[in-house]
Order: structure tokens, then sequence, then C-alpha cells
């Protein structure tokens, strides 16, 4: 290893910067490394690195671990990695105080805009009448609490601290009264322009500011903002003999692609004191001024010597530019053209050339690329300034198997990111050297991809073939960790409604599940009592009045909810005669141990209902950070070290917050609103200890500064208008005004644009560009960002394929015509979803590796689904068939093949409560009150055959009414009555009906059967042996009476549907009926409804053992394959087939028009309601032409059909008109 030799010791120092130059970082990495090595600092002492991203500094670590050429043992010593701004404050008070003495300069400044926005918050009230700031007035008309004042604060203070940084001539002249502008740059000679009227608020506010300032700290903190510090320190820079103390020997720039002029300064202030060395990726090595706005001042960049051939007076002929100069280089690197001049004015490297010369390491590291292919050509290009022309000539044809470059082109996020899931996998497949770390993938905005990648690439477990480790960098958590969700929401307490899937989606958060002692397993227990009591919005009938809401009663709120579950608890079920203590009607569920969830809610809930006032003022910050510390204690409990970390971190930054404020002393009164942006806004302020490069496939946002090398680079969302990203400066920006711009002023879309090109530098071996390039509505053409067509507009000039002839030999339109063959040849377009045809057609270069959907697609042109289920294997049933299973075979016969057989269901289990109070109700809302209100009465009508109906009735609905089933008054009533105006005349009924049967059935009436499935009716199975199925159940709902027995059956649905029956509800019964028959022969069933009542006759026990042995056989069928049957299409069939069915032909019965529109009607209505019957007979055609659906639809249907049909004629509705309403059940 080399001796120490420190830097101050060996030279003669000289004011000026190393300036590294090369087109790729880890070149100079590289060169940085060797000198570091070449010149090793005192082992006690560090070197700075001054970085701008987390990438650059991970890297930069990673990289000086790593052993190159001697260097570095897997360890990272001796290097302070920093951000800029912060290494330039520190710089300031160093050297200043090594001059003036201790705390010349404050630890941090007065006019940092932390503490700027709350003085302006302060200030703006005070001003507003002042003429000048008239324009702030208007904007602040309508701002009730004052988080316009706020928003419009924080802006303001931005604003000052860019001036600070880049216009401090301007507040230099503001502080002197001169409200002027001042027009200018480096030796250009300066212009002063007056300020309009509608901008004189700004010095007259910044003269304020500084008024403010020396009145609290004194007259020297004045002139502590920035640009005055500035001044300062290169005056006490210039006079220092020797480094200060703590100020590092050696600094390194690394990786920033563009710094403000003061920072430069700085910079080039410390290097007779310091070692300073910037590291900058230039991405050509020839002089490229000429092409640029400032091209007189960087003509003296004497490093870089202008191209051979390439004319001096190319600035005096701008159209002839594009003939010697790079087209993209031209569009995209203005940022790092006006840096190349800001720094060409301190480079003093030359100096240094011996020192270099001896370490054998070149100063301008500029290396061509490995050029067989497109993206190392392209790169080629802009290292040496190739123009179009230049390149057809050089570059041979492009290969069609290039894919160096490529485009895609899709339909939406989720689809680019399933595209790039089978491209990963198919990189990884092609070379086995490439590693998930050596990918990175950069997309506008992290946060809007976060959940596309979670479902893509997150749907893996790391034993699956399809995994690719991954890593999300740069994503804000405030909005996604599930901690400061919960902590956000809590801070909106006042404006909240307090609906009841807010409250459990917070209770879906651990820490605060955990702070209230509640399991995940306890959440489907409390979803359903939440549900069962009636629980809609609101914590309490007074905070819904703070809501600008008529005071009503508790109904529906929170407290309605939690009386009725804690009176359950004590008193258990509510008292039949509905005198309830205080009207409180008990929800007997909260029982045993289960009780505990009651106290758990009560404790969350009365926690809401008391920080909801007390985040409801406006108090001084020391206040409010009490108020906040308690109610994360209060609210959030850790369950992990990493929420342990994360809330650490909210605490820090809750005591950082006060800080500021007492910093600013601000004493006016906050409310919430202001506490919650300016505090949670820190959180997510970007650190350097981020993890960025962790040995997965890196997904990024893209960002300034992040050239790190990859060997591929994917670029997603590359779709006009989502990049270059559009930042709209604020109306009050005088840097945004036209003349005023000023080389190293930031810029989004500049910045954006030399992004793109900082990324097209970093692929090593491909290059893939992404974007949504058609609509999913309609699919409609999108175009891609304006970058993207520049590129693709340049290839397209500058190469050919192989079978195309050079371009001056074609004329317009064929140019224009290879043109499209070449891109189309680079491009590949994507279909809307994942299982397209094209994915599975040999022919199509598409490819994916989601086996899942070859399924689907084979399905399309192989053998139907039907086919492909009727491979299942026998199966007979491990226990005896009950009635139920029967009844549900025959209302959907496949659907019983997949819930009885296959256990799957297709049924939406309600989980979540509504929100909204039950003012009106659906299908299936209607049938669940009327089904409530039918059942509990039916019940007390058979134990009590005299009750007085209309009492109950009354009785019922009133503690229903309580419960909180219908609305308040005076909406209730009206609700109830045009719910629930058939229900008496239906219990009056069925009170008749048990009047002539007035004993139950005792013993409870048992059924059994046995059924035998001989091996002829086995095929195709190869089974010799039958197949013997028992039922056994039990029958309810019989009565008795001295002169026979009945089943009499309560329905809740209607039995008709207009002047027909609705078949659905007959069918629930009629193996009920054929099992009565068996025990009880001539028995009647009686089903009585809202719409009449349906008296089904009797017959002899043969006849009924022998429908029933049939209907067994039919369902045992059912199981083994689907049945291609439905009572919909049945009972249509029946109904409208003239002369009956016989013969069974199908192809007559289709010429029937009438029979196929009611067909069709019916098979509509299965449609929306049978999805695991469509899912294998997805067309009416599917039915018509399988020939066991005419059979089918005879034997299992058609005994019930003949039986019931027949009580048309002879036995109309007893009770009411018929009811047209469609029944959700």
């Amino acid at each position: 290893m080399a001796a120490y030799s420190a830097p101050n010791a060996h030279e003669k120092r000289t004011q000026g910067l190393i300036v590294l130059q090369g087109n790729r970082m880890e070149d100079l990495r590289d060169v940085t490394m060797a000198w570091l090595a070449h010149r090793p600092l005192h082992p006690l002492e560090k070197t700075t690195f001054l970085v701008q991203s987390n990438g650059i500094a991970q890297w930069l670590k990673v990289s000086m671990a790593e052993t190159q050429g001697g260097v570095g043992r897997g360890i990272s010593l001796g290097a302070d990695v920093m951000l800029p701004a912060r290494f330039q404050w520190q710089a300031y008070r160093q050297v200043i105080d090594a001059v003036a003495g201790d705390n010349s300069v404050p630890k941090s400044s007065p006019f940092d805009k932390g503490q700027l926005r709350w003085q302006i918050l302060t200030i703006l009230p005070d001003v507003l009448k002042d003429p000048r700031f008239e324009p702030l007035a208007r904007y602040l008309e309508e701002d009730p609490d004052t988080r316009k004042r706020y928003q419009l604060a924080e802006r303001i203070a931005d604003l000052f601290d860019q001036y600070q940084v880049y216009r401090a001539d301007w507040l230099t002249a503001w502080e002197q009264g001169d409200d002027i502008l001042t027009q200018g740059f480096l030796d250009s000679a300066s212009r002063q322009q007056p300020l309009d009227d509608e901008h004189l608020w700004q010095p007259t506010l910044w003269r304020l500011l500084g008024d403010t300032i020396a009145e609290r700290l004194g007259e020297e903190a004045r002139h502590s903002h920035r640009g005055a510090i500035h001044q300062r320190f290169k005056t006490a820079a210039n006079e220092l003999p020797q480094r200060p103390q703590g100020l590092s020997p050696r600094i390194v720039v690394f990786g920033i692609s563009s710094l403000p002029l003061q920072m430069i300064e700085v910079l080039a202030a410390l290097s007779p004191l310091s070692e300073v060395i910037l590291c900058l990726l230039n991405p050509c090595q020839h002089y490229w001024g000429d092409i640029i706005e400032t091209r007189d001042a960087l003509r003296r960049h004497h490093r870089q010597r202008r191209k051979q051939g390439m004319p001096a007076d190319l600035h005096a002929t701008p159209e002839a530019l594009h003939l010697h100069a790079h087209p993209l280089l031209a569009a995209w690197g203005k940022q790092g053209r006006d840096y190349l001049h800001l720094l060409s004015e301190y480079d003093a490297t030359e100096q240094y050339q011996d020192a270099f010369t001896a370490l054998q390491q070149p100063v301008d590291c500029f290396v061509a690329p490995d050029t067989r292919y497109l993206l190392g050509q392209l790169q080629d290009d802009l290292l040496d300034l190739r123009p179009v022309a230049e390149s057809q000539s050089r570059w041979p044809a492009l290969s069609a198997t290039d894919r160096s470059i490529t485009f895609t082109v899709c339909h939406g996020a989720q689809r680019e990111l399933e595209v790039l899931h089978d491209q990963l996998l198919a990189a990884f497949g092609e070379d086995a050297t490439l590693q998930p770390r050596d990918i990175i993938v950069m997309v506008p905005n992290i946060n809007d991809y976060a959940p596309y990648i979670e479902a893509v690439f997150g749907q893996f477990s790391p034993h699956e073939r399809r995994y690719l480790p991954y890593h999300l960098a740069d994503q804000q958590r405030r909005h996604r960790e599930p901690l400061l969700v919960a902590l956000e929401t809590l801070l909106t307490l006042p404006q909240r409604r307090f609906r009841t899937s807010e409250v459990l989606e917070l209770l879906d958060i651990p820490p605060l599940r955990h702070a209230f002692g509640l399991e995940e397993s306890d959440l489907p227990i409390l979803q359903r009592w939440v549900r069962d009591t009636n629980i809609r919005w609101g914590l309490n009938a007074q905070q819904r009045a703070s809501l600008d809401l008529p005071e009503h009663d508790e109904l529906h709120t929170w407290r309605f909810g939690l009386e009725r579950m804690l009176m359950g608890y004590a008193i258990g079920a509510p008292a039949e005669t509905g005198s309830d203590w205080e009207g409180i009607v008990p929800f007997d569920e909260v029982a045993g141990l289960d009780a505990r969830i009651a106290g758990s809610l009560y404790r969350l809930i009365s926690a809401l209902e008391d920080y909801r006032e007390r985040l409801d003022t406006s108090q001084s910050a020391d206040d409010w950070s009490a108020v906040l510390g308690q109610l994360i204690i209060t609210f959030l409990a850790p369950t992990s070290p990493r929420e342990e970390q994360l809330l650490g971190h909210v605490q820090t930054t809750l005591d950082a917050w006060q800080q500021e404020i007492h910093d600013a002393q601000m004493d006016l009164p906050i409310n919430l609103a202001v506490v919650r942006e300016s505090w949670l806004s820190r959180i997510d302020e970007p650190q350097l200890a981020q993890n960025f490069i962790v040995g997965r496939i890196t997904f990024a946002t893209l960002m300034p500064m992040r050239a790190i090398p990859f060997r591929h680079v994917y670029m997603l969302g590359m779709q006009e208008g989502a990049y270059p990203r559009k930042s709209q400066a604020p109306d009050f920006d005088l840097m945004a005004i036209r003349g005023h711009y000023r080389p190293g002023d930031r810029s989004r879309r500049d910045d954006d644009r030399y992004l793109f090109l900082e990324a097209l530098l970093s692929a090593r071996e491909r290059l893939v560009i992404s974007w949504c390039g058609f609509s999913a509505q309609d699919n409609q053409e999108q175009p891609p960002s304006v970058l993207v067509g520049q590129l693709r507009d340049h290839i397209a000039a500058g190469w050919r394929l192989a079978a195309q002839d050079t371009p001056e030999r074609l004329s317009a339109d064929e140019r224009e015509k290879q043109r499209r063959s070449l891109l189309a040849t680079l491009t590949v377009e994507h279909p809307l979803q994942p299982f397209g045809h094209a994915y599975f057609d040999k022919t199509s270069p598409l490819f994916t590796y989601a086996r899942e959907w070859q399924g689907v697609r084979s399905t399309t042109s192989g053998p139907s689904l039907l086919q492909v289920s009727a491979s299942l294997p026998l199966w007979q049933p491990e226990s005896t068939v009950t009635l139920s299973a029967l009844a549900s075979f025959m209302r959907d016969p496949v659907s019983a093949l997949f819930q009885q057989r296959l256990a799957t269901s297709m049924r939406d289990d309600h989980t979540t409560s509504e929100d909204d109070e039950p003012f009106d109700f659906d299908s299936l809302e209607k049938w669940q009150q009327r089904d409530a209100i039918l059942q509990y009465l039916g019940q007390r009508l058979t134990s009590d055959r005299h009750a007085d109906v209309d009492q109950l009735f009354e009785q019922t609905v009133d503690t229903r009414q309580r419960a909180g089933h219908y609305p308040p008054s005076p909406v209730g009533p009206l609700v109830q009555h045009a719910l629930l105006e058939h229900l008496p005349d239906t219990l009056s009924a069925y009170q008749t009906l048990l009047h002539r049967y007035p004993d139950a059935a005792h013993p409870v009436v048992s059924v059994s059967h046995a059924a035998e499935i001989t091996p002829d009716k086995l095929a195709p199975f190869d089974h010799t042996q039958p197949v013997h199925i028992n039922l056994s159940d039990t029958l309810d709902n019989v009565f008795c009476s001295d002169t026979g027995t009945a089943r009499i059956v309560l329905l809740s649905s209607h039995l008709h549907q207009g002047n027909s029956w609705h078949w659905s509800q007959v069918i629930r019964h009629w193996p009920a009926h054929l099992a009565l028959q068996l025990t009880h022969p001539g028995s009647p069933t009686h089903l009585i409804s809202p719409s009449g009542t349906l008296a089904i006759p009797g017959f002899p026990k043969d006849q009924a053992a022998e429908r029933l042995d049939r209907l067994i056989h039919h369902w045992f069928s059912a199981m083994q394959a689907p049945l291609p049957t439905h009572p919909l299409l049945a009972f249509t069939l029946f109904e409208y087939a003239p002369g009956g069915v016989d013969p069974l032909d199908i192809e007559a019965l289709c010429q029937n028009d009438k029979l196929m529109e009611e067909w069709e009607k019916a098979f509509d209505k299965l449609s929306q309601r049978n999805p695991l019957t469509v899912r294998e007979l997805p067309t009416l055609e599917d039915f018509l032409s399988n020939e066991q659906f005419l059979t089918s639809c005879q034997d299992i249907y058609r005994d019930l059909y003949d039986w019931v049909a027949e009580l048309t004629a002879t036995e109309h509705p007893t009770a009411e008109h018929p009811d047209t309403e469609q029944e959700a059940r």
C-alpha cells in the first residue's frame, strides 16, 4: 500500500477543481478508487463523498468494500457520504467560525425552509391589507381552516429557499430597498428590471422576514440567509492559511449531473484547503458547445477539442447543426451542457496531470462501448458526436436477432408488469450469468406502479419456479405502511363520518388492533356483530350533528350498536312482549369468552370519541405534541421490530416538528389540518440510509443522478404525458419569467430529458422501453413520450435492416416504408389480456410463462369444458343422501356437482357491513326482512296457536324498528308498510292451517329410502358391481289432526310470478313432499307465501317411491358429470311447447319462435344467477345441442310439472293477487 501523504504537505495548492470525465460511471469509479489508493489519507481522516441519491451512495459504498487492484478488503471505511446541501452549510460554519470565531454561523439558519414557512404563516395575516399583498389576499379569501394559508406559506418558503441558492443577488438588492430583478450571468452584462406591481409583495415580504428575524435574534441574524452567508464564506476562505478543523482533507463529488453555481463556488473556495474531485459523467468526448445556447461560454472549456471536420462557425449556421451534431445530444443534453459551462470556470485538472501520469490513469476516461449491437452503436455515436449521416455509413445493417434495444407496447400498467415478468424469465433462461442485481426497472413514479408490481411479482413464493426476487426503492411510506395509514386516518377524526367500513378498516391494521387487545381471528366475529346490530355510521347523535346534520336519535350509530351488545351480554335475549329496558333491544350473541371482543370495541369507540374532540381545536405546538404523543400511545402498539422502528421514526419526526416551530418562535395556535400536513410530510423526506441495491431486481423511480450501470435497464410507463413529468411552477416564481433563465437552474423537464440520456448510457447489454400504447377501453392508439419518439426516429434514420437498401437510393415513400419496417422489428405489441390467442400461437413471436392460461386457451379450440369435466372418475357418496341435497340438485344440477362433490362454491359470503342507513332495500334485502318476521312469528304461532296475529305482528315490527332494521321516522313507517303489508294475511292463513292440524308430529318424522344403480347405468365407467345409495333424513313442519297429516311450510318468497308458478320455490319442497308420501301416503303439502297458498296433493306410497328412486338416479348421474339441464329451461319447455315434447325432436322445437324467445330469456336469467352452470355450458346452444338435454328435462322435472300444473286450473291462489316482483331467492 502507498504510504500516507498529506495533500497539503507535498504540493503547492492552487484554487481549482480536479474534474474527472468519462462516459461510463464504473470507469469514473475505478479512476477515483485508484486515485484514493495512490494518495491515501491519514488513517483517522475521512474522505467526504457528496452524492445526490441513495442509489449512488450505496453503489459507492459497495465499490469501496470490494477488492479492486489490492484496494479494500470487503469493508468500507474512512468515508462520509453526504448530501450537497448539508455539506454546504457545514462548510460555511467550519470556515467562517475558523476566521470569525466559534458560533459565528448558527447550526441551522433562521431562513431555512422549515422555519421560514412558520414565520411566513405568522406574518401573512398582518400584511394582507397592504395593497401590495392584494394577490395573496384574493387567494386566501375563503380559507376557514387556514389550510390554504399554510400551503401558500410553504410554497413561498420553498421559493425563497431557491432564491437563496439561485438568485442571492436578487435578495441582496431587495434588502437594500431595490425592488428589481437582475439579469445576467458570469461575464454577461448585468441588466436590471423593475418588478411588476403584482409581484411587489415578494421583496416586501422578504424585508419583513428580515425585520422579524432581526427583532427576535439580533441584527446579525438579518444577514444569516444562505446568500449572505455565502459571500462571508468566500471572503473567509481566502483569508484562511490552512484547512480548519473538521473539514475533510478530500472531497469527492460523485454521480451528480448538475449543481448550482453557489455550490460550485463553495467547492472552488475549498480547493486550496482540501482536495476537491468532481467525477462528471459526460456522454461525449468531443467539444459540443456549439449545439447549445451558451456556446460562447462553453468554448472556453479547453479540455474538450472540436471534433475533426466540424466547422468553426457552426454556431453561426444553426441550419447545418444536424450535419455535424448528434440530434439526441442536442435534444436531451441541455442540463449537462449547462453544468459543463459552470465547471469550465473552475477546472484546474491540468495541474494534476503529472500525478495522473504517475498513476497511469487518464484524466478523461472515455471508453468505446461494445459496438456489435445497436445499443453499443448508439452509445458510441453519442461518444463520438456522430450525426445521422455518419451513423448510416458507419454501421452495418441491423440484425433481426439484435434485441439490445426493444420497445414494448401494452394496454396498461399491469400488462406492462406481466410482460416484464415474462421478459425477465426469458432473460434469465438465456443467460446463466445474469443475476437479479444486474437489472433495474425504472418508472416515472414508483408509488403509482407499486400495487401492480406487488400483484404481478408478489404472487409467487420463493419455492416456485417463476419467483423473481425484487425490491422497491424510493417508495413513499406515508400511504403504504399500514401504521402510517392508520395514523393519517386518526388525524382526520373530526371530519370523519365513522362509517362501519372506516372503523373496520382501521381494525385491519395490526398495530391498532393490538393496542385494543384484538386478534385477527376476532375480526369476522366483530364484523358479524356490527352488521347484525345495524351499525351504519356516526359515533353518536352529537357527532352526527357536528357535521351540520339535524340532530336525531342514536339509531344506527356506534353507541346504539354497543348498547345493544352490552345489553345482550347483561340480560340475554330480548323480551317477547317488546318491553325492553330503556327501549334498547338486546343483542344476545355477545356471550362467554367472546364478550371481551365487545369490551375492546367499546374501548376503541370511546377513544375515538375522546380524540375526535381533542383534535377538533386549535392549540400551540407544545399542546399538539402532547396530544399527538398520547394518541400514538393509545392507538398504536407495534407488533414487530419493523413497526417498532417505524413508530420510533414517527415520534422522532414529531419531536423535530415541535423543535422547528420552537426555533421559528411561532406562537400562534395551529389547527389540525396544518398539523397533519406539516408533520406527516416530514416522514417521507428522502434519506441516504434507504436501501437501493440489495441483490434483487430493483424497481425505482426515474430520478436524477442515478446513472448506475446495469446490464439490463427497463423503462416502463414511457407514454405521452407521463414522461417527461409535468411540474408547473407557481405563478409567482420569478425565476420562471421568460428571459430570466440561468445555467444551473433546475427544471423538471430538462432533468427528465437528461435522465433519459443517462439511462440510455447506463445500460450495458439491453435497454427495453415500454409504454401504454393502447387504451384498455377502446383499444385506441396512444403515442409514446416525445423522448421515446425522438429515439425511435433517430434509430429509424440511422440504421437499416439487412434486407433494406441505403436511404439515398430510395424515394421518400420508400424511405418511410423502410423506416416503419425497422421500427416494427424493434417493437413488440402485446394484447389486452395475458391469455390472448397470440401467446399460444406457434407462429407468433409472443410468449408467456403463465401456464395457468394454457388451459383456458385450449378450451376455445379443443374439446368443450363439458367434455373435459366428463373425465371425472366414478364417485360414490361416503354417507347417506339428504333431502336438501336432492332439492339443491333439482334447483341447479351443474352447481350441485360443484358444491356437493367438488366442495366448490361461487357464493359471495357477505363479510362487509353497510355504511348507509336502510332507506331502501334490494330484492334480497326485502326477502331477508320478510323472512326474519315470518319465521319468527311462525314459531310463535306454532307454540301459541290462539295468539292475536295482529298484536304479535305489531310488537315484532316495533322491536325490529328499535333494533335498527328500518330507517328512523318519518321514513320508517312508510318503508314498513310497503315492505310488510301482505304479511299479516300470510300469517292468518298459516294460523288457519295450524287450527286444522293442531298437533305437531311426534316423534319427528324420519325418512329412509334405498336406491340401487345397476352396472348397465354406470357407463362409461368400468364398474361391474351395483352402487347402493341410501336416503336418510327427517321431515320438519309436519302436523297432524284426527283426520290426517300434512306438511305446512311458511314461505317468505312468493309462489307466483304473474299468472304462473314460481317453480324454483316449489322445487325446494318437492323431494320432501315425495318423502312424506313414504311415511304418510296421500298427505298434502301446504306452501303458504305472501302471494298465496299452494296445496300439493299426496299420492300412493309406491308412486312416491318410484319418483324418488328416479330422482336419486339422476342425482347420482349429475355427480359424475355436468348434466345439461336447468329448471328455468325445462319449465319453459313444458309451458311453451305445443302438444308436449313427444317425440323428443329438438330440431322441431327450435323452429318454434315463441319457445326460442322464452328460452333465450330464461338463459339470460340463468347466466346472471348461476355462474358455475355457465362455466360448463356457456351458451344456450350448448344446452340445446346436447343429446341429454330433452330427456333430462323430462325425467327430472316432468313429474313435478304435471302434478302441480293441474292445480293451476282447480285451485287458484287464495290470498293476495299474484305479485310480479322478481325474488332474489
